[in-house]
């Protein structure tokens, strides 16, 4: 009869078993105190990042300066991993000095043409205009004075106490210190620079546009300025107040013909 094959029953079959089965498997790693520095040797190698390449100072001088208008680099998310796409390296993000140096050789180039052209052609015209502008001047001052000095006594007679009454003026007196009073206003507005030398009186070169009577190769500064629409104007309107008011506009001439002659005989 035969015997049925039931295997080995021993206690140990099923341990043993298992521990043919288990060292089927590969065994578990083992944790070291030195992995952490060195790492775990079975561990696949890791794949190597190539380093985004940086600018140093002078990369403003050999070509790799970031863009003229200075915008910030926005890093993509492809970048974020240390590596730009496509194969291409992420952008520095130095600030470049280039706007700055730009900024700095402007200010100086337009104040050494300031200074070029002040003695190249503001000095020019400042001595071209001066014999000029200075009798214009002159003549402006005289009849502004004249009427200045006018206005100021006729006020001074307007305030004097009449017949010891204490609040009383003289109403003649006062009407001629309002008239005076408007016509120093206008000469004042009307003989401004602004309005002297005018593009009506005068071109950009400095030549009058008016009409100068006089030899036309001898005409001078003082026939010039007496002859200018606005001066001659306010020139007769000065000398007719002058004459309304009884007043000798010559003893200021006499006066200075004085003093000339006791400055010379000093001199001598």
């Amino acid at each position: 009869m035969l015997r049925e094959d039931k295997g080995d029953m021993s206690p140990t079959t099923a341990f043993r078993s298992l521990s043919v089965r288990a060292s089927a498997s590969p065994p578990p790693p083992l944790n070291n105190a030195l992995d952490d520095i060195f790492g775990d040797p079975a561990a696949p190698a890791p794949v190597p990042i190539v380093p985004a390449t940086t600018s140093s100072q002078l990369d403003d001088i050999f070509g790799c300066s970031p863009p003229r208008d200075g915008a910030p680099h926005t890093v993509a998310r492809g970048e974020e991993d240390g590596a730009a796409p496509h194969g291409r390296t992420a952008p520095s993000r130095d600030v470049s000095d280039i706007p700055r140096l730009r900024s700095v050789h402007v200010t100086a180039g337009y104040r050494e043409g300031l200074a070029e052209s002040k003695a190249g052609y503001v000095q020019h015209g400042f001595d071209e205009g001066f014999p000029l502008g200075a009798v214009l001047g002159v003549k402006v001052g005289w009849v502004l004075g004249v009427l200045e000095g006018v206005a100021v006594a006729l006020r001074a007679a307007a305030l004097r106490r009449v017949g010891g009454d204490a609040g009383g003026v003289d109403g003649a007196t006062v009407g001629a210190f309002d008239g005076v009073r408007k016509q120093l206003v206008e000469a004042r507005e009307e003989l401004d620079v602004v309005s002297l030398f005018g593009q009506e009186y005068f071109d950009g070169e400095g030549i009058w546009r008016y009409h100068v009577e006089g030899k036309e190769d001898e005409v001078t500064f003082e026939e010039v300025a007496a002859q200018h629409p606005l001066v001659s104007k306010w020139l007769v309107a000065a000398e007719a107040l002058a004459g309304k008011e009884r007043i000798d506009l010559g003893i200021l001439d006499r006066r200075a013909r004085e003093d000339s002659d006791d400055e010379e005989t000093t001199v001598g």
